[in-house]
């Protein structure tokens, strides 16, 4: 950038419409841009604050995955699942049971007792107030009180 008239370093720099002007006695060799960081920078921590119980976005996704999981174990062409569908589903519904319980133990159970390999067995449906609260509250924006 250079001034056609004041050449490459005139006395003084306004930049484009914004009240930004300081004289070139202003500019000192310790002068650095705002983003540079150095060990006197300030750390500030983050405002953002989750909201969500579940921090872990592996375990939000599972938990999903198990809820959304067609219910009956049947595929779509209503034939009885292969052996490696249902470990794999079965697998899953573990580690997210798990996964819940190192959070809180009544949250793993509550979720084992809705969404559980024995309820799945049984063949009992979980109702939609169950879904939407394992979807909605504790995997988006809860705040635990226990």
């Amino acid at each position: 950038m250079s001034c056609p008239v004041c050449g490459p370093t005139p006395e003084n720099v306004i930049w484009d419409g914004v009240s930004l002007a300081f004289h070139r006695k202003h500019i000192l060799p310790s002068l650095q841009p705002p983003i540079v960081v150095n060990e006197n920078s300030l750390e500030r921590q983050s405002k953002h604050v989750s909201q969500s119980l579940i921090k872990s976005a592996e375990v939000r996704r599972n938990v999903r995955k198990v809820i959304k999981a067609n219910w009956a174990p049947t595929n779509s062409d209503n034939a009885t699942p292969s052996f490696e569908q249902l470990t794999e589903r079965f697998g899953l519904i573990q580690t997210t049971v798990g996964a819940l319980r190192e959070i809180k133990q009544e949250l793993g159970d509550y979720f084992n007792n809705h969404y559980g390999i024995e309820t799945l067995a049984s063949e009992k449906k979980p109702s939609t107030e169950i879904a939407q609260l394992f979807q909605q509250v504790w995997c988006y924006t809860f705040k635990p009180s226990f």
